[in-house]
């Protein structure tokens, strides 16, 4: 009985072994990955996309939007990209630094004062066609240069007040060139009047003045109204002016 058992074992036995590389099914396995080799080194990620350029740029904090900024600096001269929420802009507008006007927006003393004016009588036609000459190389740099620049920023951000507006004194030389600016009334926001400043600044000289706009003491005097709404530059809010 043992005996015939055993035999019966070993037939089983030499019955399930294969030649090497007999093929098991019709379908080849393909060879499994080790324990081992799975283990020592866990499966790679994918490689993550190439950075954007808009997403290597620091992200600074932005002004409170409710508030009114105390510091020239944190408005002025902010990049428009490290706001958060602005889209880049193709134009970039770079402040002067607050020190060139210091004088113009620090307790400015208007020239143009009530009492020391006179009538522009024969005047008001040379000053139409002058004004027209200046708004012609300010609107350029006041409104397609600084107010598009703050489309970079988002609604929130203080520059970006529909309702401000500041108005700047201009004395020219009769040449055209500038003799001084200040801000008459200023906008409430001290970085919006040197974007104001810089654009006269920037656009002068202006050609020579006419004869018939200087006052008695050699100066060509206006003032100009502008605006960070549709407005901006518009002639209608220039106010030329005669001295006694």
């Amino acid at each position: 009985m043992y005996r015939s058992l055993a035999v019966a074992c070993l037939t089983i036995v030499l019955g399930c072994q294969r030649p090497v590389g007999e093929a098991i099914s019709k379908d080849k396995v393909e060879p499994s990955t080790s324990v081992a080799s799975t283990w020592s080194s866990p499966p790679s990620a994918a490689a993550p996309p190439p950075p954007s350029a808009a997403s290597v740029v620091e992200v600074a904090a932005s002004p409170t939007p409710t508030a009114t900024p105390t510091s020239l600096v944190s408005i002025a001269n902010i990049d428009p990209l490290d706001v958060p929420g602005s889209a880049k802009s193709p134009i970039v507008w770079k402040p002067s630094p607050l020190a060139k006007w210091i004088q113009a927006v620090d307790g400015y003393v208007p020239a143009v004062k009530p009492g020391k004016l006179t009538a522009l009588n024969g005047s008001a036609i040379a000053w139409a066609t002058y004004l027209s000459d200046v708004h012609r190389r300010l609107h350029p740099l006041f409104a397609d240069q600084f107010i598009e620049s703050l489309s970079a920023y988002p609604p929130s951000y203080p520059m970006n007040q529909p309702t401000l507006k500041t108005v700047i004194e201009v004395v020219l030389r009769p040449d055209g060139a500038i003799h001084h600016l200040g801000i008459v009334r200023s906008s409430g926001l001290t970085a919006f009047d040197l974007g104001a400043l810089d654009a006269f600044d920037r656009a002068a000289p202006f050609g020579p003045a006419p004869a018939a706009i200087i006052s008695p003491d050699g100066l060509a005097y206006f003032h100009w109204e502008l605006h960070r709404d549709d407005i901006r530059c518009s002639t209608i809010n220039a106010r030329p002016y005669l001295l006694k």
